[in-house]
Formats: structure tokens, C-alpha cells, sequence
């Protein structure tokens, strides 16, 4: 998981420096992130730690518990981060996928505070949990009905109304079925 998004970014960097692209210099190469929700947002952990420093930042939203992973070798795992910073993103219901804790007695990396725990020193990170909120369903919403800000490509709007240490107490509007 994530070489896809890596293939990307490269593509993209390739694209910037070549004179025929439409993309011929309109792209700022050197502040690359990426993101992904669900089992994207393992893909875009992993491509950040593939990226060997091309990819700066990587915002996963909703990333589920290694127990998750039907395969091992596409599980991501926060403690092989060497450089860039994360910024992990959960609702406080997203339970079982996406827990923002998880029990002491459970093994390996279940909740997004486990995945940040395990976020080596010298990594910058942060973590940010809506509140009473899931972020479990995600769908594409037409082109003119794009939210102004955040994450683009879904059919939802997060307004943050408080900051609380490193965490946000948020509201979550979702687009109307009709739209979608």
C-alpha cells in the first residue's frame, strides 16, 4: 500500500520539470504531502516513509487498527517515520475501525493514539479527534458542490469551533443525498 500514491507524486515531480506538461513548473515539488482515509490513509503513511523525503507531510484520516490489515506487508506502522510530520484525524465514535484509544491489554497499533505514541521523537505530530462524530462514509461530491476548504473530494464539511490542546471538539456537516 501506497506506492500508487508515490508513483503519483512522482509522476507529478516528473510532470513539473518537463517543458510539453500542462503542469511545467505550477507545481511547488519540495511541499508534497499526501492523504488518505481508511486503508488510503495506510497507503499515505506508507508512501510518506517510501518517499525517502519527496513526500513532507501526510494527513491520515479514519486510519484503521493494524488488526485490520489482511495482509501484513500492507499494514503501516508510525514508528518507521524518519522525517516529514503526520497529522492523524478520527471521530470519537469510530469504533471498532478507528478508536481514538485503545484498551491496555490490546497488542500492536489499534487506536490513533497508539499510531501517535509510536511516532518516533524528532517527528513532528499532532492528532485530532471530532468529538461525538464518525467519519466512516465518504463520497465524491460533484464538481460545484466541492467544500471551500479541507478535505476536498468529500461530501462533508468540518468547521473547527474550539482547540483543546492538540485535539479539536469539531461539528461535521454532511453535503445533502441530493448532491451527491
Amino acid at each position: 500500500m501506497g506506492q500508487t500514491i508515490l508513483d503519483g507524486a512522482n509522476f507529478l515531480t516528473a510532470a513539473n520539470s518537463n517543458p510539453v506538461s500542462i503542469f511545467f513548473h505550477k507545481l511547488n515539488v519540495s511541499q508534497v504531502g499526501s492523504f488518505g482515509h481508511s486503508q488510503g490513509a495506510t497507503g499515505a503513511i506508507n508512501a510518506l516513509i517510501k518517499s525517502a523525503g519527496m513526500i513532507k507531510t501526510v494527513l491520515p484520516i479514519e486510519l484503521p487498527g493494524q488488526q485490520f490489515c489482511a495482509n501484513p506487508l500492507n499494514c503501516t506502522d508510525t514508528s518507521h517515520l524518519t522525517q516529514g510530520s503526520i497529522f492523524l484525524v478520527d471521530g470519537s465514535l469510530d469504533i471498532p475501525i478507528s478508536p481514538p484509544t485503545q484498551p491496555a491489554s490490546a497488542t500492536g497499533l489499534q487506536s490513533i493514539a497508539a499510531y501517535y505514541s509510536a511516532v518516533p521523537v524528532g517527528v513532528l505530530k499532532v492528532k485530532g479527534t471530532l468529538i461525538g462524530q464518525r467519519i466512516v462514509t465518504f463520497r465524491a461530491c460533484p464538481p460545484a458542490r466541492q467544500p471551500p476548504c479541507l478535505v476536498s473530494s468529500a461530501c462533508m464539511v468540518i468547521w473547527a469551533t474550539r482547540r483543546r490542546g492538540s485535539c479539536f471538539n469539531c461539528r461535521m456537516t454532511t453535503w445533502p443525498a441530493a448532491h451527491s
